[in-house]
């Protein structure tokens, strides 16, 4: 029998859900201090997820980030006008203040997420980078997933003790703020690739001779390209 779980509302948040879940899916909900939430960076919840047919969420007005992790399967991201396609391996990464919707695709049926809300301390200053570097967007794709599995699995493991606990709020901090790093420096390898080779060859050069006196014009003669 598909599993589903019941939600409840945060003060100001809209949202419209249809969980339908196989039976080895589950969630873990955090219990930050409120030292925690003033200072850190703090895991709300999170899950692990194989969504079928009939999975989606509706949602705006929560004071969160969120990031999910394709694994496998397929799903979709509805944000800021923009429709994208999560294949294993992406992620998206999220603010839950303006409306997203994201569910499983209807033709395949199903798709296997890694999922963390989380915010805090922080939390805003990484979210603008990884959207900076992404050219504005919100899906990116791993560079080392297996890593990413790992952090969010020891996240799982640090929670699933209900309670408070100030020295495993410290060290899910720490892990967060790894978890966040890795999606950046992921965001940040893709777009390296992106770089055309000349450019590289360039960049390479001007490392190589920084004391030196460089034109753009010395660099049009050398590269075979036009100053302009």
């Amino acid at each position: 029998m598909p599993t589903s779980y019941p939600y409840t509302p945060e003060p100001g948040e809209s949202i419209t859900l249809s969980i339908e879940l196989e039976p080895q899916s589950y969630r873990v909900i955090a219990f930050p201090s409120q030292t925690t939430q003033n200072h850190l960076v703090y895991m709300q919840y999170a899950g692990n997820y194989v969504a079928l047919r009939n999975y989606t969420t509706t949602r705006k007005g929560l004071p969160s980030y969120m990031l999910k992790i394709t694994l496998d399967g397929l799903g979709h991201l509805e944000y800021e006008g923009q429709h994208y396609v999560m294949n294993a391996g992406d992620f998206f990464w999220i603010d839950c203040i303006p409306e997203a919707t994201f569910y499983t695709d209807p033709q395949l049926g199903r798709w296997h997420v890694l999922w963390i809300h989380l915010y805090g301390s922080n939390a805003k200053t990484y979210y603008d980078i990884f959207r900076s570097i992404n050219g504005g967007n919100v899906v990116s794709h791993l560079r080392n997933i297996s890593q990413v599995k790992q952090t969010v699995h020891q996240l799982f493991t640090l929670h699933q003790h209900p309670g408070q606990n100030n020295v495993r709020d410290v060290q899910s901090s720490a892990l967060l703020l790894s978890l966040m790093s890795e999606c950046i420096a992921s965001v940040n390898a893709v777009v390296e690739r992106e770089i055309p080779p000349v450019i590289a060859e360039i960049k390479s050069y001007l490392s190589e001779h920084m004391s030196k006196r460089i034109t753009l014009d010395t660099l049009g003669q050398r590269f075979f390209l036009s100053p302009f």
